[in-house]
């Protein structure tokens, strides 16, 4: 059994401008530190995008268009574990460092050796 320590973060922005809500969910992973996963909402419409680590600085620089509440902050963390095909995480779950709840993955990789 292998044991690691796995760590999820997310930050919602919010458009200043005024129309239609548009906000963007920001997630980093750190078991892919060099990416940064964003979800873009417009109305009906929901964007998915896979960006480098970049992709942070960008929103940083947009603060007349987009802004973050530092509430929104979430954070899970905690222990990852490998038991043979089976990929476990168990995480706390923070808001703005008050705890909400815990969250439990579980994934299978089936290994096949030939």
């Amino acid at each position: 059994m292998n044991i690691a320590a796995s760590m999820i973060n997310h930050v919602t922005f919010f458009l200043l401008c005024t129309g239609p809500p548009r906000n963007v969910h920001v997630l980093h992973n750190s078991e892919q530190p060099a990416s940064v996963f964003s979800i873009l909402e417009s109305g009906t419409k929901t964007v998915p995008l896979i960006a480098d680590s970049l992709f942070d600085l960008l929103m940083l620089k947009m603060p007349t268009l987009y802004t973050n509440k530092k509430q929104t902050k979430i954070e899970s963390k905690g222990p990852r574990f490998e038991m043979a095909d089976f990929l476990i995480k168990l995480g706390t779950v923070t808001m703005a460092q008050n705890f909400k709840g815990v969250l439990l993955e579980v994934g299978l990789f089936l290994r096949l050796f030939i």
